[in-house]
Formats: C-alpha cells, sequence, structure tokens
C-alpha cells in the first residue's frame, strides 16, 4: 500500500509488525514520535550497537532575521511584584525587537506583567513556548532583560541577548547584515562573561553564543541590528502536519518507527534490521541531497573575498 498520510503510515507501522493487538494499536503513535526525535537529534554515541546521527538536509534549512535592539534602561521596577513597571528614557512603542533591562523592585509570587512607561501590562513569558512565569523567576534587587516577541508577549532573556528562531536545531551559517555583511564568530557561553561590554556607536556584531533558549551577542547592539542567515529547523511534528521528508522518504519515517517498535517490544531478531534500514534511508536522503546540492563536480577551495576579511 502507498504510505502517503499519518494513518497510512500507522497502518504500515502494524501491517510490518503483523499485529493486530493492542500492544501494538496502541504504541504506534509514540513510536513515531520517537523516530521523530531520532531523526532530529540522533540517538547514542559513534560505537554504540544503535548509533543514528541527526539527520541534516537541505530541506531542513530555512532563512531566518533577528532583530537586535539595544538594551533599554529601566531603572528599578514600580508597580506590584506580578505587575511590575519600568520607565525607559524614551516612551517606547511595543512591538517585535523592544528590549528593556531593569533592576527588579520585587521578587514574584506567580504569573507577571510587565508595562513600561505606562504604554500598558504585557505578559511577562519564559522559554521557547512563552511560558508564564513562576516563583522568583524575578528575584529583589536582580537585573533582567526582556525582548519583545511581539506587541503583546516579553520573554525574559540573557543580557544582550535575542530569542532563537523557531523549532531551531543549529545554524549553517549567520551574520551582521550591516553595510558590510559578516560573518559571526561562534562563542562559548561561559567567555561571554566580562566580554558583554559598552559598544561603540556603529560596531558590527562579531560573535554569538547558544545559551539556554536565546542567543546572544558581542558586542551587544547599540542600536537596531539584524542578524540574518539559513538555520537547520525540526520538521513540524506528523501528526499534526505533513513535511518534506516524509513526502519524499517515507521509509525513514518506517523504518524509524520499526525500530522503536521493535526496541520497546524487545524484539532482538529485528532491531538490528530495522536499524539497519533506518540508516540507509537517512544515508539516502543525504545522498542526494549532496548530488542536489553540489552535482558531480568536483570541490573547490576558494579565497575568502573581500568582504570576508
Amino acid at each position: 500500500m502507498a504510505i502517503t498520510t499519518y494513518n497510512e503510515l500507522l497502518s504500515a507501522i502494524q501491517n510490518y509488525e503483523d499485529d493486530t493487538s493492542a500492544i501494538v494499536t496502541d504504541r504506534q503513535a509514540e513510536w513515531v514520535t520517537l523516530a521523530e526525535q531520532r531523526i532530529h537529534y540522533g540517538s547514542g554515541e559513534p560505537g554504540d550497537p544503535f548509533y543514528s546521527p541527526p539527520l541534516r538536509v537541505r530541506m531542513m534549512e530555512h532563512p531566518f532575521t533577528i532583530r537586535v535592539e539595544a538594551n533599554q534602561d529601566g531603572g528599578t521596577s514600580g508597580g506590584s511584584a506580578n505587575a511590575q513597571t519600568i520607565t525607559l528614557a524614551t516612551t517606547p512603542t511595543y512591538a517585535l525587537g523592544l528590549t528593556a533591562t531593569w533592576v527588579a523592585g520585587f521578587t514574584n509570587t506567580g504569573a507577571a506583567t510587565l508595562n513600561a512607561n505606562s504604554q500598558g501590562a504585557v505578559t511577562l513569558s519564559k522559554g521557547v513556548n512563552d511560558d508564564a512565569l513562576e516563583a522568583a523567576d524575578i528575584v529583589l534587587g536582580a537585573t533582567y532583560t526582556a525582548y519583545m516577541t511581539s506587541a503583546t508577549n516579553w520573554r525574559l532573556i540573557p543580557e544582550g541577548g535575542a530569542p532563537l528562531p523557531s523549532r531551531f536545531l543549529g545554524f549553517k551559517h549567520i551574520y551582521d547584515d550591516g553595510d558590510r555583511k559578516r560573518p559571526l564568530d561562534q562563542i562559548a557561553p561561559q567567555h561571554l562573561v566580562g566580554m558583554a561590554g559598552a559598544n561603540s556607536s556603529g560596531s558590527p556584531i562579531r560573535g554569538y553564543a547558544i545559551d539556554g533558549d536565546a542567543i546572544r551577542f558581542v558586542p551587544p547592539s547599540d542600536g537596531t541590528r539584524f542578524v540574518r542567515g539559513t538555520y537547520y529547523r525540526r520538521f513540524n511534528a506528523l501528526s499534526s502536519e505533513l513535511n518534506e521528508l516524509f513526502r519524499r522518504a517515507p521509509s525513514v519515517y518506517l523504518y524509524g518507527s520499526l525500530l522503536e517498535a521493535s526496541l520497546y517490544l524487545g524484539d532482538d531478531d529485528n532491531i538490528a534490521k530495522w536499524h539497519g534500514a533506518f540508516m540507509s534511508a537517512c544515508k539516502g536522503v543525504a545522498r542526494s541531497d549532496q548530488w542536489d546540492r553540489y552535482g558531480s563536480a568536483p570541490l573547490q577551495m576558494r579565497a575568502p573575498g573581500p568582504d570576508y576579511p
């Protein structure tokens, strides 16, 4: 049978297992989810019996633009523990990229809002899912930075940072999109301490670090700048939306799900078979991707151009 929909994939898993019992039918969706995790993040380490590296292919590449604003000092917050207020030097417009730093005048006790210059109380969130704050996420006397992901949401971030693009897996390339396009150097997060000093006027961003669910830049922006490039993005969960990998290579999902099923069921006779089939399907996608990208021409070394010293 063809495998063109999520339900057809579930049916194929059951057919390959040749088992209609509840132990299979009740677990099929879980095995697909675990296969997706294996596709995105890999499993184990080289040398492990059923190691598989994460898949990184062209269909996972997406362009991104990050708006990076200078931190505006909001002083010490007023208001109350869960409805804090700050005053910036210039009355702000609530919009994507607005970034404010303040010293907490209270310790929050639960979900909280932040109101800048009486422009309206806006939800304060944390993490890639914009979860509500919990007690003591903001502590009296400590300094915090929030970035507006929209006109109706502030997200707590590290100083000098911005949220990562959605469904982020890793950067392919990243650069400061100023007058002179400049690729950014990656820096270990621990080395950022002491590097985020004052920026000279107009100085380009030169480096970055991934810090939790945010990206931090050095030197920090002194105005409005844009960082652009291409990143690897997780596919949507197959249960909610078909994706290009499934359309092009349903075997990756089928064999990955059957591998997870064999691991769950303790089916030692088939674990190695489905692991080998899954790895072969992934390598086929990667090989096709490499051929599409480079063709049969030999790779050539080129000296950096004048815009990339």
